[in-house]
């Protein structure tokens, strides 16, 4: 006579989360700061947990982070998150944020003195990155020449500011 054993085990199957969350793109000047809105779901269990990471470095693990991105370039978000359950899923989009670089408004003034003889000076620019130029100078006059002469009529010590920007209109100033 032959015996049979037979051994019953239970399997769980769990819902995996679907991974979704906005924005889809942002685009801007360093910084560049946006809200996060983790959208995922998960039947029958809960979300537990965020992992929210910029090339691989977490900088989040909340529903709706803010963050700030200041490096100039192409920032791939990737969200991972897991499951009351335990169970986990990612998702990524590669070009989610893009930070432009600002401009760097510089500008040199020669002679550094001058004299009602020799009024005269040449604003010559030395700014990077940027497209668009506004001189302020002390009679009121706005040049928007990157570099210029300019003949002052009044004694002292007068500052001249210089706002800088780019096309997509990143901004940077110095006086």
């Amino acid at each position: 006579v032959s015996q049979s054993r037979y051994h019953t085990q239970t399997l769980t199957l769990f819902d995996m989360p679907q991974v979704a969350f906005s924005p889809m793109q942002s685009e801007g000047c360093s910084p560049t700061c946006l809200t996060f809105n983790d959208q995922s779901t998960v039947q029958n269990a809960s979300i537990a947990s965020r992992d929210w990471q910029d090339n691989g470095q977490s900088f989040a693990s909340t529903a709706q982070p803010y963050a700030c991105f200041s490096s100039p370039g192409i920032h791939p978000i990737h969200l991972t998150v897991t499951s009351s359950d335990g169970c986990t899923a990612s998702s990524a989009v590669p070009a989610l944020v893009e930070v432009y670089p600002n401009p760097i408004a510089s500008f040199g003034i020669t002679p550094q003195q001058v004299s009602n003889a020799a009024p005269e000076v040449t604003i010559a620019d030395n700014s990077q990155f940027g497209t668009q130029y506004m001189y302020f100078l002390p009679d009121g006059s706005i040049p928007t020449e990157p570099s210029f002469s300019y003949r002052n009529s009044d004694t002292g010590t007068h500052c001249i500011q210089l706002i800088l920007s780019t096309d997509i209109g990143c901004l940077d100033s110095v006086s």
